[in-house]
């Protein structure tokens, strides 16, 4: 079980690394653009769609490292006042709502893209099909879930 544990951290870990990729290659797309369109007087075609398919991949992919390590953005205005038991009552909640819609959103995507497949929606500048960005979302979905399920039952962290 312990190999099992270690061989999906790892898949969480390359997605997240993948997902910090994106945002960076994301990040220089768009500073090429303005720095072509204020000195050059010319967009870089396709720039700002191709910015959305790598924000897509990057936030998706991250969500599952993000959550198994514990460093997404947190608002604890009422959380914190509230004793131990109720937080962790409330983190547990938290959990396995979050494994629902996990599982709620990643079937719900596959199988729109399934029905996209099917179809000519693109992107109307580049022409790049839109249904793989759907599965994106739905991996990262999947992995959201599998790294719920690690923290909740195999890490027992306190809340």
């Amino acid at each position: 079980m312990k190999r099992v544990i270690n061989v999906i951290k790892a898949i969480i870990q390359g997605s997240g690394s993948l997902g910090s990729y994106l945002l960076i290659v994301m990040m220089l797309m768009s500073v090429a653009d303005v720095i072509c369109r204020s000195l050059l007087r010319i967009a870089i075609l396709g720039a700002y769609e191709y910015c959305v398919m790598l924000l897509i991949g990057a936030a998706f992919l991250g969500f599952g490292s993000c959550t198994l390590h514990g460093e997404h953005v947190t608002v604890d205005l009422v959380i914190g006042l509230l004793p131990k038991k109720i937080k962790s009552f409330l983190g547990h909640l938290d959990n396995y709502l979050t494994i629902g819609v996990a599982i709620l959103i990643a079937t719900r995507c596959i199988v729109q893209a399934s029905i996209y497949k099917g179809t000519d929606i693109v992107f109307p500048i580049t022409g790049v099909a839109k249904y793989p960005f759907l599965l994106v979302i739905a991996l990262g979905y999947f992995l959201l879930l599998l790294a719920v399920i690690l923290k909740e039952f195999y890490y027992k962290k306190e809340y």
